[in-house]
């Protein structure tokens, strides 16, 4: 799956345009019916020694999400399904959102 998150806003006309314009987003998406992790193929084809090691060391290793200019955090829960994606546009965004999922639950 992709998501896209696009900027419509106008510029303003004055000397503030870039402030106008600049914006800090985040996104989360969720799935009960769980996200399918993608396997990394990069370099699979290639000759290249170190990067043979490389697919041999994290072949079990999946994608599950993939940030284009943006950070990007997969949650997996204990029984290794992935219900929930977030992007952001602020990698601080994105840390302390983690650091707070992952905190202890009271009871």
């Amino acid at each position: 799956m992709s998501v896209f998150l696009v900027n419509h806003r106008v510029p303003s006309p004055d000397a503030k345009a870039d402030e106008s314009f600049a914006f800090q987003a985040a996104i989360t998406v969720r799935s009960e019916a769980g996200f399918v992790p993608r396997p990394n193929v990069r370099g699979r084809d290639g000759g290249d020694w170190d990067e043979k090691v490389a697919d041999l060391q994290y072949r079990s290793t999946c994608e599950l999400a993939v940030g284009h200019g943006v950070a990007t955090s997969a949650e997996v829960g204990e029984d290794r399904a992935c219900r929930e994606v977030s992007a952001a546009s602020n990698t601080g965004a994105i840390r302390s959102r983690t650091a707070s999922r992952r905190s202890p639950r009271n009871g």
